[in-house]
Parts: structure tokens; sequence; C-alpha cells
């Protein structure tokens, strides 16, 4: 959203929610008997949002709606996983930040192929402090 812009950010993020889960996806897990719960990842931006995320986010919360619906037409829990809070609630990429990272040799300063790195050198949660 930082770098795209809530217009931009917006349109790809709605090509995203819209071919990422589908109810025809949500229909065969629940009839393959191997399911019985999904689990659904939401970032606190998507309730309130705030600073890159405004305008960015828009319909965040009628897909998630949806993806409940569906659930609930097929007879699946649904696990709403707070994965991603304002300031960090594991300091990793995966909750809201892109930091830390470190490459390993001066060969690998540019993204090719099989880049190596030290993904995560900087462990900290913003919210809770530092950790080891």
């Amino acid at each position: 959203c930082t770098v795209l812009g809530p217009e931009e950010g917006n349109r790809q993020l709605k090509r995203h929610w819209e071919t990422w889960v589908t109810e025809s996806i949500i229909d065969e897990l629940a009839q393959s008997g191997a399911v019985n719960s999904l689990r659904l990842p939401v970032g606190d931006w998507m309730y309130l949002p705030y600073g890159p995320y405004v305008g960015c986010t828009d319909g965040a919360l009628d897909y998630v709606d949806s993806l409940l619906d569906w659930a609930y037409a097929n007879g699946l829990s649904v696990l709403l996983d707070i994965h991603g809070v304002k300031g960090s609630q594991n300091g990793f990429d995966n909750s809201g930040q892109c930091q830390g990272f470190q490459w390993t040799s001066v060969l690998n300063t540019v993204p090719a192929g099989d880049v190596t790195f030290e993904h995560w050198p900087i462990r900290s949660a913003g919210w809770m402090g530092t950790f080891d």
C-alpha cells in the first residue's frame, strides 16, 4: 500500500481476494471430508485502516464476510487469526513488516535466482519487546 498507493494497492488486493480463495474451493474442501475448519489470517488495518492502509484495504471485510458465509454454508468453522497488528506481533514480514534482512555476501546484493540472505537478524515485536 505504501509503494503502490491506495488505488493501485486496492485494485491488486481485490484481484487477490477474488482469486486466492473462492467459494468453489471452500465447497471442495468441505466435500473432501478432510477439512472441518479454516484459519483466516486478518490484519488490524482491515477493521480500522490507518496510515498507508487507508483506501488500500477497502472491501477486505466484505470478502471476510463472504468467506464466513461460504464456510457456514458448508458446515466449516473458522478461526480468525489476528495475523498482523500495529507495531508487529512478532517482528517478521508476515506481521506487516518487511525489514531487517541482510544479504550474506556482497555477491548477493541484487535479487537473482538463488540469492541467500539472513532473513530475520532483528528479532523484535514492537508491542512486546525483544526476544532471542
